[in-house]
């Protein structure tokens, strides 16, 4: 293995503006990327045409996509590049990934999404919009001042138990569930500003609207009460040391990839690991370059040096693997379970019951020392991004403090990007006239209920 300085750590990400209420974090150090050169002219010297003009640039862009993904390998240089980009629009997209009925599907779920009002911002949604620029600290302390009480005995997320046999149970989940979504905040507005979203929720629905739009608005009250957008690298540092979880470049189609090490982690599944695999698939969903329509993330599983003792706790990984499930929805495209043990059979029988048949099927189960199972990793995997002990040629292990350094530059140029987009958002007449109709909504809402009292 090299020494530690014999490798610097890739640049972080510069914050750029975008040309819609999106945001952009691009690599610096540009200078370093040698891009295919730019077309000078045409045949002849005759000046390209629009349509040679469009080609260039689409070239030029795929060699620096490329280029820039191929510098991630470097494991040591901390995780991928931040390749966000402005919430993709139709009109952005690569045409050939929708058809003409699946486009007008996402126009109708945008629609109803547009439809809803917006909450004007309180005192305390604005103190916690700039906890979270801060390091996110104070923002924790508003959502537990929020959040419902929670017993020792309840799960992490006491509104959503993966698994409720007692009707007590039943009844204390139905009690704890978040009300229903019928406004949005900007935090959220910012989320669901993004038309390649919509259509990951369609995809994941076969492209029924309703139930689209359904599931959309669970996922907005769940990310309404536990804030995973929220969750920083000071949150989950303690866990993070271990090395058990960590974002390590991208598959053969360009989808970010995020490596679990089970034998790295004690086997405790507390709130405090839930909170990093969220942490992680939230910035891993980040590093995906979604103006190329790409919305999805691979996992590969290493069982090496995992024993019988490490089995988590049931209950609380089935939480997670439901909150994946439910509100990840179809953001896996692949996993890879490497040398899993044979008891680890049963385990997954549980968890299979838990998955939507179609993600079950994502699943692959291989052996590092099965020849046409390596060969398999390879052909998905560039061999630069797969790790030596299952086949690969990338022979660094995670080294916390360089990844670390880099994923807290990442995490600041994000906030800085996301601010700056909320704040171009604010300063939209039309969505300031959805915040009025809010408001007025909510004062006819005080008047009714007032007359209510006085006629009673």
């Amino acid at each position: 293995m090299a020494a530690p300085h014999e490798r610097e750590p890739c640049p972080a990400g510069d914050v750029s503006r975008g040309s819609s209420g999106g945001f952009s974090a691009e690599k610096s150090g540009a200078a370093s990327v040698s891009a295919a050169p730019p077309a000078s002219g045409g045949i002849g010297g005759v000046p390209p045409s629009h349509e040679e003009k469009d080609k260039a640039a689409d070239a030029e862009q795929g060699d620096a996509t490329e280029q820039s993904q191929s510098r991630a390998a470097n494991p040591r240089g901390g995780p991928p590049p931040l390749l966000a980009k402005p919430a993709p629009r139709l009109s952005d997209l690569p045409s050939s990934l929708f058809s003409p009925e699946q486009k007008a599907k996402v126009e109708e779920l945008r629609r109803r999404i547009d439809d809803l009002a917006i909450e004007a911002e309180t005192s305390v949604s604005a103190s916690s919009s700039v906890a979270q620029e801060n390091g996110g600290t104070s923002a924790d302390a508003v959502a537990q001042k929020q959040a419902p009480e929670r017993t020792k005995s309840s799960s992490w997320f006491s509104w959503k138990s993966a698994i409720s046999f007692s009707s007590t149970a039943k009844e204390d989940e139905k009690k704890n569930m978040p009300q229903e979504v019928t406004t949005l905040q900007w935090e959220e507005l910012l989320w669901v500003d993004d038309d390649l979203l919509l259509s990951r929720y369609l995809r994941s629905y076969g492209w029924n609207v309703a139930e689209a739009h359904k599931q959309l608005l669970r996922t907005l009250a769940w990310r309404r009460e536990r804030k995973p957008q929220s969750i920083c690298p000071a949150d989950v540092i303690d866990v993070a040391q271990k090395g058990s979880i960590y974002r390590r470049g991208f598959d053969a189609a360009g989808r970010a990839m995020v490596y679990f090490k089970p034998g790295r982690d004690p086997g405790t599944s507390s709130a405090s690991s839930q909170q990093h695999i969220l942490y992680t698939v939230e910035r891993a969903i980040q590093s995906l370059d979604r103006m190329q329509g790409r919305d999805q993330l691979v996992f590969l599983i290493d069982f090496n040096g995992w024993g019988i003792s490490q089995i988590p706790n049931t209950d609380v990984s089935m939480e997670i693997v439901s909150i994946l499930n439910d509100h990840y929805t179809d953001v896996l495209a692949e996993a890879y379970i490497v040398d899993a043990p044979s008891y680890f059979d049963a385990v997954w029988r549980l968890v299979s019951l838990m998955v939507h048949p179609e993600t079950a099927k994502k699943v692959l189960f291989l052996s590092s020392r099965n020849p046409d199972h390596v060969e398999e990793l390879r052909r998905k995997i560039p061999p630069g991004y797969l790790e030596s002990c299952i086949g690969g040629e990338c022979e660094l292990d995670y080294e916390h403090d360089a990844y670390w350094e880099e994923e807290q530059k990442q995490f600041a140029a994000f906030a800085d990007a996301r601010r700056e987009a909320l704040q171009r958002l604010k300063s939209e007449e039309r969505l300031q006239r959805r915040v009025r109709r809010c408001q007025g909504d909510t004062e006819r809402s005080v008047e009714e209920a007032e007359a209510g009292e006085r006629e009673a």
